[in-house]
């Protein structure tokens, strides 16, 4: 029976990490590609409900149909934050903070904004030896 080394776990930490990070851009490679067909065939679908003038068409094998999706993008960032506070509709933003842009006014005047709570988390971090540089390492 061997015996675990800490050595061997790194090295055994760094393969996987290297395996998982490999097999998700094959995957996301995958994936892009059938999204690519998809994207192809709703086009003819789309080409055939406007050729034949309907909104919907039924099949055998289903039903494909028109729907309005809906998005916004902001314009004037102050216009609408202060129309929305204004009127009570502060439930249109989304309550998070950028990381970076915190912790480089944490770096500049070493204090943390009002109303941030902050938590730090101890992670493990594995990098490859210098020795291994270059075996698929990230």
């Amino acid at each position: 029976m061997s015996k675990v080394t800490f050595p061997a776990v790194v090295e055994a930490y760094i393969a996987t990490r290297n395996e998982i990070a490999k097999r998700k851009k094959e995957f996301e490679q995958e994936i892009n590609e059938l999204k690519e067909i998809q994207v192809k065939r709703e086009k003819w679908m789309q080409a055939q409900l406007d050729k034949n003038n309907v909104d919907s068409m039924k099949s055998d094998a289903g039903t494909v149909f028109k729907k309005v999706d809906t998005a916004f993008r902001v314009q004037d960032w102050q216009a609408f934050k202060d129309w929305a506070i204004a009127n009570g509709h502060e439930s249109m933003f989304k309550r998070d903070v950028q990381k970076t842009e915190v912790v480089a006014f944490m770096d500049e005047s070493k204090e943390l904004p009002p109303g941030l709570a902050m938590e730090k988390m101890l992670k493990i971090n594995v990098r490859v030896s210098n020795t291994r540089k270059g075996d698929n390492d990230e």
